[in-house]
């Protein structure tokens, strides 16, 4: 490859022609990538360790919260007891379960400050009155970068975690961001 003039005013420091290798390389691997069927799980088998690599393999079970340590409560409990359950837990929401222990809704933050500005009576209300039950969840087996999709697409920083049919625990925004996959 040649280039008829360099990008430097004295035609002397190799600034172009060192683009134009670089374009060229990068031509050949990709042609390679192409002839070989190289895929992304490839990809991912010869760099596991970094962030690439991460993308490709973490999986949502591999950062998943287990249930029990989860703010869990029953759905007959007060508002105000349930704000006591997620100040210990430090987690920002609670998981709500029936009597048959089934996590049925989920109680956020967010779902707190919504109910505070209609002047809801905490000490008398029980959290089923006011939990959100269409709550968003993933499968266990997914991967973390498509979890942190789902959360951005839906504007949540946590989501519940099915595994076999059942929640097992959650994953949030910040165990996503601690493992450094974004």
């Amino acid at each position: 490859m040649k280039v008829s003039k360099e990008a430097c005013p004295n035609d002397l420091a190799p600034t172009a022609s060192t683009t134009v290798m670089l374009a060229l390389g990068d031509a050949i691997a990709v042609s390679l990538l192409k002839a070989k069927g190289f895929s992304s799980k490839d990809f991912a088998r010869s760099h596991p360790g970094g962030k690439l690599g991460k993308k490709l393999t973490l999986k949502v079970t591999d950062l998943m919260i287990p249930i029990k340590s989860a703010a869990v409560v029953n759905n007959k409990t007060l508002i105000k007891d349930v704000i006591v359950k997620i100040s210990e837990k430090k987690q920002g929401f609670a998981l709500i379960q029936n009597a048959k222990k089934k996590i049925v809704g989920i109680f956020s933050d967010g779902d707190l400050r919504r109910q505070l500005q209609k002047n809801i009576d905490i000490n008398n209300v029980q959290v089923s009155k006011v939990m959100t039950k269409k709550f968003k969840s993933i499968e266990s087996e997914n991967l973390v970068v498509d979890a942190a999709k789902f959360m951005k697409k839906n504007k949540v920083y946590y989501l519940a975690v099915n595994q076999k049919s059942k929640i097992q625990g959650f994953i949030t925004m910040h165990e996503i961001l601690e493992a450094n996959v974004l």
